[in-house]
């Protein structure tokens, strides 16, 4: 493992991420949140990997994604994986059907695939899915997407309790 997450003790029994945004790379991600002997991560770890690629076949470009929530912890059975996909607008080619519904089935569908199966997956899945879409400066929608952005990068750092940013989230970049 290359990358050692910078942990900050949050009280209780486990730590979170000091607050910030850590990039890393996706087999970094792999290894430093879902070890081998830790099945709950591996399979929750296997869903986002799934899902991730049903995007993908779908026309779908996701260049990274960010992660946050328990699974980002120390804890040693987190609930699920909160993730933000981020899609790239103008690199990505679904096809028309898939395009008119993209937001909200697959980019931003929230904790829906907790309980129904995930269309194209045909299972449920232990995310919390809230992503958001880019696209180039020069688009008539820039200002609307980066806003969007912020508002999620600025999210994943709050504290539940607080409010208040408190933890760090991870940028993991695909391959």
């Amino acid at each position: 493992m290359s990358w050692a997450p910078p942990w900050s003790d949050i009280g209780g029994d486990h730590r979170a991420l000091a607050p910030g945004c850590y990039r890393i790379e996706w087999d970094d991600f792999k290894s430093c949140f879902a070890a081998s002997d830790q099945p709950e991560r591996s399979s929750q770890l296997q869903d986002l990997a799934d899902y991730l690629e049903l995007l993908k076949g779908h026309g779908l470009v996701i260049p990274h994604v960010l992660v946050d929530g328990s699974f980002t912890t120390t804890k040693r059975v987190p609930a699920d994986i909160d993730v933000s996909p981020v899609m790239d607008y103008e690199a990505s080619r679904p096809d028309a059907e898939i395009a008119k519904h993209a937001h909200a089935n697959f980019i931003h569908p929230k904790d829906r695939y907790k309980t129904t199966p995930v269309p194209g997956l045909g299972r449920t899945v232990s995310l919390d899915i809230y992503g958001f879409v880019i696209v180039s400066p020069g688009h008539t929608h820039f200002d609307h997407c980066q806003t969007n952005e912020m508002y999620w990068r600025e999210w994943w750092q709050r504290s539940r309790t607080s409010g208040m940013a408190t933890k760090g989230y991870l940028e993991v970049k695909l391959p």
